[in-house]
């Protein structure tokens, strides 16, 4: 809870009109988005007593004055002078672009101001505002008065808005005039006494589902665990309970999934198992030589592996329903790059788009073509200069991996 005030507590003069009626109305604006609970006044007994008054809360237009075709409550209340008197909503108010709280009285209303001098709460202009005839507009007590009513509220405080308000003082304007009565001696007022605000917090009652049966009830912890839950969707709700009585139950939706693990067998094309490679996994780098990712929701996800040494492998897996083990083969990286010659070898074009040809083979040679991910995805055999077509082979970047009786060698291959 928060108290929105403006006054130090002290009450020195009252301000009220002579003629006034219940719409006369004095007050104070408070510029925040809020939620509000309760609200309090104080009343001198100059022209008293006032055993009841009007209590009043308007919205605020968009320069953040109180706008009179915006009542957001009215009512006859009982009131007893010198004293700090507290009305409590039936049903908080909301005031998403701020608030104006006032109060009106058949005769002189006598609202208490303090002196408007105390450093932690000095006068605050053009945001005490009157009215004769409230649906005649509201005019700041500025010119009249350099004073914060004692008028206050609390309730929920959601931040502070910004209005293109002048806050040069000016006169007020009214058929009604307004008269100030200055006490004999300015006096502390003390502070309202709230039914919420002065309550006292006392812990937590959480639900799950059931929403009129807690599954805990007044615990201290700010978290709480729910524990063997079995897939589906739940709906997670928590009261605060103070001395007073309970809050609203806030609730939140959530879903309770199957988690699985991703295993990835990292092999060079010799079938030799590779332990130090780097796996990314959902964009998340792994530490080397860890191929294990445990806790995975279903959905699809991308990986990459890397060795020095090796071609990198991306790829993209879809967790449906199990655990998954992904085999994954590196190829050494070779030192060709683009149509520079490897030993007596030679590919063109390079970058190619439907064909290549290999030159300079003159003995039995195994041409080997594998994709990012590591699979084969062409084999021939050949003697001599030999093209290949490439016409069922999506664009991208592909190995050619080139094997004779004496050696072999890597190529990287571009198709566009």
């Amino acid at each position: 809870d928060y108290e929105f005030r403006h006054d130090d507590g002290t009450a020195s003069t009252a301000l009220g009109s002579y003629t006034g009626t219940l719409n006369t109305v004095l007050g104070s604006a408070y510029r925040y988005n809020a939620l509000l609970e309760e609200m309090s006044w104080f009343l001198t007994n100059d022209s008293g007593p006032h055993n009841s008054v009007k209590i009043w809360v308007f919205g605020l237009n968009s320069s953040g004055i109180p706008d009179p075709t915006r009542i957001l409550f009215q009512q006859v209340v009982s009131n007893i002078d010198m004293q700090w008197n507290t009305f409590q909503f039936a049903t908080p108010i909301e005031a998403p672009n701020g608030f104006y709280l006032g109060i009106s009285y058949e005769g002189y209303a006598a609202l208490a101001l303090d002196t408007g001098t105390d450093p932690q709460w000095p006068f605050q202009p053009n945001t005490h505002f009157v009215a004769g005839n409230y649906m005649s507009g509201f005019q700041a007590i500025d010119g009249l008065a350099q004073r914060n009513f004692l008028i206050r509220a609390v309730g929920t405080n959601y931040g502070e808005l910004r209005s293109e308000t002048n806050t040069e003082p000016h006169p007020v304007i009214h058929n009604v005039e307004f008269s100030s009565v200055q006490l004999n001696k300015p006096f502390e007022a003390g502070n309202p006494q709230y039914a919420g605000f002065n309550r006292s917090f006392t812990g937590f009652n959480v639900y799950l589902d059931d929403l009129a049966t807690p599954v805990a009830e007044n615990i201290s912890a700010i978290n709480y665990l729910f524990t063997n839950l079995d897939t589906g969707s739940y709906v997670a709700g928590v009261q605060a309970v103070y001395s007073t009585g309970v809050s609203e139950i806030v609730t939140v939706e959530f879903e309770m999934v199957e988690l699985y693990s991703v295993t990835f067998v990292v092999e060079d094309e010799d079938g030799n198992a590779i332990t130090d490679a780097i796996i990314t996994f959902d964009g998340e780098e792994l530490p080397v030589g860890e191929y294990v990712v445990e806790n995975v929701i279903p959905g699809n996800y991308d990986y990459t592996i890397r060795k020095t040494g090796y071609f990198d492998v991306d790829g993209q897996i879809e967790v449906v329903d199990q655990d998954l083990v992904i085999e994954v083969t590196l190829i050494a990286d070779g030192v060709f790059v683009g149509e520079a010659e490897v030993a007596s070898f030679r590919i063109y074009p390079n970058p190619a788009k439907d064909k290549i040809t290999l030159t300079g083979i003159t003995e039995r040679t195994e041409i080997r073509i594998y994709n990012v991910f590591g699979e084969q995805v062409l084999f021939e055999i050949t003697n001599s200069t030999h093209e290949i077509n490439l016409s069922l082979l999506k664009d991208g970047t592909y190995i050619v991996k080139i094997t004779t009786e004496h050696g072999r060698d890597i190529h990287k291959l571009i198709i566009k």
